[in-house]
């Protein structure tokens, strides 16, 4: 089994219908990440709103998003994965929808998708569940989702962003992060806060501090990478540029089709191992 194949683990599959689309993207917030699941078929990615987007994911085919007409000979499944993450092998839930011939999905039943908005209780915060039914009322798949509290006017930018130095970018010094804090306020909190969950605010945040640390030269290593390099998991996810041994005498980071390309080869970025669509299973595992 290939390191991507330990990246995914199967759970659910159904056919839905075009109103599940709606459905998920109504309570989803756009993160602005392309995946590509087939050189055909690439998505979007969001995160259910309020949700932190490390525990959960939603990928949806860019085709239904515009509204794309269905082929007659195709369908749309919703399918749902555990994810695990590259850098530090945490686990997600990841939903997604997309655009799929009904020759490629002959096994799998047809379902409704329903969202339901959860009020908080004594023992569990508010929250979505989601959940695929057959016609007859059948549960065949249901996950409920917690939500952060949302309101940010008790939160303040600065504290929010040493709050993620402290446990995910101690790598960066803290006079950095203490000016990164400062610009961020001004700028994108001071543009977005209104309109912001606090999971959204979290999400601007890390980026913010991700563009600093590459700017202050270190690099964020997959497990894998350091895997290859001899690197402890405890060696931490960020390294110095300069500090990075190259592998095979390549640059870290360069793929081979790069390397033959740069070498004069003619190279096919987009050649698939054979024809026509993949597992459903295998297309979300390259994401």
């Amino acid at each position: 089994m290939s390191n991507r194949n330990r990246e995914i683990a199967p759970v659910f599959a159904c056919v839905v219908g075009y109103s599940a689309v709606a459905r998920l993207r109504s309570v989803s917030e756009v993160m602005y990440d392309d995946v590509w699941l087939s050189k055909t078929c690439v998505t979007s990615r969001h995160s259910l709103r309020g949700v932190p987007s490390k525990r959960a994911d939603v990928l949806i085919d860019q085709r239904l998003i515009a509204g794309e007409e269905l082929h007659p000979l195709g369908c749309i499944v919703f399918s749902v994965v555990r994810k695990f993450g590259r850098y530090d092998n945490a686990e997600r839930c990841r939903l997604a929808l997309q655009m799929m011939p009904k020759s490629a999905i002959l096994e799998l039943e047809r379902g409704l998708l329903n969202v339901a908005d959860l009020p908080s209780t004594i023992g569990r915060p508010e929250g979505w569940r989601i959940d695929v039914t057959t016609d007859t009322g059948v549960v065949r798949w249901t996950r409920q989702f917690d939500r952060l509290k949302s309101e940010l006017s008790e939160h303040d930018p600065e504290r929010i962003i040493m709050w993620h130095w402290t446990r995910y970018f101690r790598h960066l010094a803290y006079e950095i992060a203490e000016q990164t804090g400062k610009v961020w306020a001004l700028t994108e909190w001071s543009q977005h806060a209104s309109e912001w969950t606090l999971a959204e605010a979290n999400r601007s945040a890390s980026r913010v501090l991700y563009r600093a640390s590459r700017e202050a030269g270190f690099r964020k290593m997959t497990l894998r990478e350091r895997h290859r390099l001899g690197l402890s998991e405890s060696s931490g996810q960020w390294h110095r540029v300069d500090n990075i041994t190259s592998i095979d005498g390549n640059a870290s980071g360069v793929g081979q089709c790069s390397l033959e390309a740069a070498a004069g080869k003619q190279v096919d970025f987009n050649a698939q191992p054979g024809d026509g669509f993949y597992d459903y299973q295998e297309r979300l595992e390259r994401s």
